[in-house]
């Protein structure tokens, strides 16, 4: 688990947990959101369809799956499946835009 917070709120949290819960602190840092996972606005649904659509292939450059594929190995219709693919790339994308976009490169590219 990772926890964010000022140093002060930490320890205070530390202090307020029960004995019989065990923690160990791997690493103390400040904190870059760019390193929050990409996949972290997903359901657990919506990444299980996009794993196995890279399993079988549908993002492959040709595809060698096509979204039927991927609603077999779901089980489910291949609405359902097209429907749970645009969903995670629509919030992949916009989270990858919000991290990385035009701006944000532009100023990276005008500060060098």
């Amino acid at each position: 688990m990772t926890v964010v917070g000022t140093g002060e709120d930490l320890q205070t949290m530390l202090e307020g947990l029960p004995d019989e819960i065990d923690v160990t602190v791997d690493a103390i840092g400040e904190y870059d959101r760019r390193h929050a996972p990409i996949s972290g606005d997903l359901t657990d649904r919506q990444l299980e369809a996009v794993e196995v659509a890279v399993d079988v292939g549908y993002f492959e450059v040709p595809r060698e799956a096509g979204v039927e594929d991927v609603a077999t190995e779901l089980g489910c219709a291949s609405s359902t499946a097209a429907t749970l693919l645009q969903k995670a790339q629509a919030r992949v994308m916009r989270r990858l835009v919000r991290r990385y976009g035009r701006e944000k490169t532009s100023l990276v590219r005008a500060l060098q």
